[in-house]
């Protein structure tokens, strides 16, 4: 695991945590919205690391911070929003891009769509290809189930499980997990 791949794992643990604390109660990061893990892991990134981190921000408009000229026609990669995109300051590109997904058992199909987004997206110029990563997150009542879901998950798109964790609630039997995938 690299660096950048610890950073996003300890952003999430850190968000599941931070957010039990904060409702008072010890409430699940899905009763959070979305973006409060995007922040958390963001923040994590550039304090760890010293990354450029956008948030809901399109290829588009990452290739204009670096002035690179994208050749033909704009492909439509380069119009779609990732949920976080990671700069390289040194070589002004693309260092990262981050799909953050709340995961049901049943909704692998949209983990598919987001690994086919991540890896349609092409680099201006002769900037190298971003490491993509899907970060799935979620609850389940049995420890079992978390614990499969993220090889699932990695197998259905076509990636590597870089990093699993799964925790007890401290107020009930409820168990949480969170999965970091690499795409290959």
């Amino acid at each position: 695991m690299n660096n950048l791949e610890k950073q996003i794992s300890k952003g999430a643990v850190n968000a599941f945590k931070a957010y039990g604390r904060m409702s008072g109660d010890g409430y699940w990061l899905s009763d959070a919205p979305e973006h409060f893990i995007h922040v958390v892991i963001a923040l994590r990134i550039n304090k760890a690391l010293g990354h450029g981190v956008f948030l809901e921000t399109s290829a588009k408009k990452n290739d204009k911070r670096s002035e690179s000229k994208r050749k033909g026609k704009e492909s439509g990669s380069a119009r779609k929003r990732f949920d976080i995109v990671v700069w390289r300051k040194a070589t002004p590109s693309v260092r990262a891009l981050i799909e953050i997904k709340h995961s049901y058992l049943n909704k692998s199909a949209a983990i598919q769509l987001d690994a086919k987004k991540l890896r349609s997206y092409r680099p201006p110029g002769n900037n190298r290809n971003p490491d993509l990563y899907l970060l799935a997150y979620r609850e389940a009542t049995r420890r079992s189930t978390c614990e499969t879901y993220g090889r699932i998950l990695a197998e259905r798109a076509h990636g590597k499980l870089v990093y699993s964790r799964v925790e007890r609630s401290l107020e009930d039997d409820w168990h949480w997990s969170v999965a970091l995938i690499r795409l290959l």
